[in-house]
């Protein structure tokens, strides 16, 4: 009886042991489950720097990163699994996901570390000059119409160049509506006028809303510096601002003040402010005295220069 007894014991405890055992590896199972894309789980999510030579090579791609996180939401490791394979850019992506922060995950009321990836989207940087193609090209459109009458002086600033001839390259989007407008010197003033605002019209009907803004700023813009443009008797030479008509340069500064001041946000930063500070100069009495006209030439100077870098060298 004894020996059946201490059988019993002896069974009991291997399964009581086993169970243990079991429920020690459940428990341990569950204590890390797999999160999948976890992006749009995060409480916090850095975006990664940039890196220099990255960016000078262009670089644009997809970084996939494996992290755990532990049971109070924190990462504690970081791993590039794919993507671009490019150490500078993996690296960043790494830093960037050490410092990301989630809510704690709970199973059965019990928190959990979380395995899962983080994908990080790297676009090349584009060039302001890039990023205002749309203001660029209305700028041009505006600036051709001051000079409707006068082709022959358009063509001299710009050193004997047809210049719709040239934008057609540059602006493939546009190829068919600047094509209307390479031979304008066969028309009077008048339809020459009424090319180059039916081209306008045609560019700017294929443009979503933010482009659209962009396009209203540059015509507005192209209007002023036609106007300063106007003023050079020889190429290269500076203009004689006193000739300007102040009324008319302060509504259009009034105009383009209105549109600066409803900039969509992902407009450039830096083109935006020297923009503000180009328009406020609507406010001053008297706009044409030399000093005041100067500044405002110098104004939008800094604007095309940081706009276009290339196109005051």
């Amino acid at each position: 009886m004894k020996q059946i007894k201490t059988l019993v014991i002896l069974l009991a405890t291997m399964i009581l042991l086993n169970s243990v055992d079991v429920a020690a590896q459940a428990k341990k199972a569950v204590e890390q489950i797999s999160g999948g894309i976890v992006n749009g789980k995060a409480v916090l999510l850095p975006k990664p720097m940039y890196p220099e030579d990255a960016r000078n090579a262009r670089l644009s791609g997809t970084v996939k990163i494996q992290v755990l996180i532990d049971e109070g939401g924190a990462v504690i490791s970081a791993i590039a699994i794919s993507g671009i394979e490019h150490v500078s850019l993996r690296l960043a992506a790494e830093d960037a996901a050490r410092k990301a922060t989630f809510s704690p995950t709970k199973l059965s009321g019990q928190p959990v570390k979380v395995r899962g990836v983080i994908v990080y989207n790297f676009d090349a940087e584009k060039s302001n000059e890039e990023r205002l193609r749309i203001m660029a090209i209305a700028t041009f459109m505006s600036i051709s119409r001051n000079f409707a009458s006068d082709l022959k002086k358009f063509d001299e600033i710009f050193e004997g160049t047809n210049m719709f001839q040239e934008a057609v390259p540059e602006f493939p989007e546009f190829a068919k509506e600047l094509k209307t407008l390479t031979s304008l010197e066969r028309l009077t003033t008048d339809k020459r006028v009424e090319a180059i605002d039916n081209a306008s019209v045609a560019i700017r009907a294929k443009l979503g809303p933010s482009d659209v803004w962009q396009f209203d700023v540059g015509e507005t813009f192209g209007e002023l510096l036609g106007q300063f443009m106007q003023l050079v008797e020889v190429p290269g030479t500076q203009p004689d601002l006193t000739k300007l008509d102040e009324s008319s340069i302060k509504i259009k500064l009034g105009k383009m003040k209105d549109l600066t001041y409803s900039a969509p946000s992902d407009f450039p930063k830096d083109v935006l402010e020297k923009m503000k500070t180009f328009v406020e100069m609507s406010e001053r009495k008297d706009l044409m005295t030399l000093e005041n006209s100067r500044e405002l030439l110098l104004k939008m100077m800094s604007i095309i220069e940081t706009v276009s870098p290339d196109s005051t060298k």
